[in-house]
């Protein structure tokens, strides 16, 4: 018998994030992650499955693949190996998108949707919305469809598989577009920390140096909207001035700027026309 207070400890010294810690802990005892600090002088059985979860953690594998969970904008949303797990920092794309939404109720196009936690974040915080979340992995697209099914979301988001870089099944009449794209370098990604490389390499890795996405956007965004349009995309640490100058050249009737995140790095690309 250990305590819950060892057991956290001991996962601590494997994953030192104390919420991941916490989360892991919650789910070895299937209990709210809101309980643990009242739990910590319980007294539990050290079982088969947790030996089982601390293996997998110390192989590096990130806790949400364990427990196929991972808390976003306030909701709990699934995920599994097909999918990037959200990140904290991408929450301000969220919280932009819903800051200047073009309309009160906006159709909008969320590109690269992975476990399609952004655009069903938006549309939970909009009343009215709707959207589209484009992925080209149907594994990626099931685990969308999964959390809109889990956020009563159904009759407001819709999922279809589409390449970005390629032909895109879709015919216009978006408000606003959303984009957390690949956006790593390959030798980038070859410095990432091991538990990174359990996360699909696609929805990771993008050519000529992280910036092709961006780039197509140029391109698919104004074909894609409706006039007063709005777009929104994440980029990585390094990108602000290669993005500058790309987007820089296209003012006529549009303007574009940068958001930071909570850590004061530049985040969002924010892009809008008025023509």
């Amino acid at each position: 018998m250990i305590t819950v207070s060892t057991l956290l400890r001991e996962i601590l010294s494997i994953i030192p994030n104390r919420s991941d810690a916490m989360d892991i802990t919650a789910f070895l005892l299937d209990v709210e992650y809101e309980r643990i600090p009242l739990l910590l002088s319980e007294k539990i059985s050290f079982g088969e499955k947790a030996e089982a979860v601390i293996s997998k953690l110390k192989d590096g594998i990130p806790p949400a693949y364990i427990t196929n969970r991972r808390h976003f904008f306030g909701r709990e949303f699934y995920v599994n190996e097909s999918v990037l797990i959200p990140r904290f920092e991408t929450e301000i794309l969220v919280e932009k998108a819903i800051e200047l939404a073009p309309k009160k109720n906006p159709r909008v196009l969320d590109l690269c949707t992975g476990s399609g936690c952004i655009l069903l974040s938006v549309l939970a915080e909009m009343e009215g919305a709707t959207g589209t979340g484009v992925d080209i992995s149907p594994d990626a697209l099931k685990v969308a469809k999964e959390n809109s099914r889990r956020l009563s979301l159904e009759d407001r988001a819709e999922f279809i598989q589409g390449d970005v870089l390629g032909e895109l099944p879709l015919h216009g009449g978006f408000d606003m577009v959303l984009c957390n794209p690949p956006y790593v370098t390959e030798q980038e990604y070859k410095e990432l920390e091991k538990s990174v490389m359990y996360e699909p390499f696609q929805a990771l890795v993008a050519e000529d140096e992280g910036l092709v996405f961006y780039k197509k956007l140029i391109d698919i965004v104004p074909e894609l909207c409706n006039k007063n349009w709005v777009a929104l995309a994440e980029i990585g640490a390094g990108q602000f001035n290669a993005l500058s100058s790309i987007f820089s050249g296209f003012s006529a009737g549009s303007e574009h700027r940068f958001y930071c995140d909570l850590s004061g790095m530049k985040r969002v690309l924010f892009w809008k026309s008025w023509s």
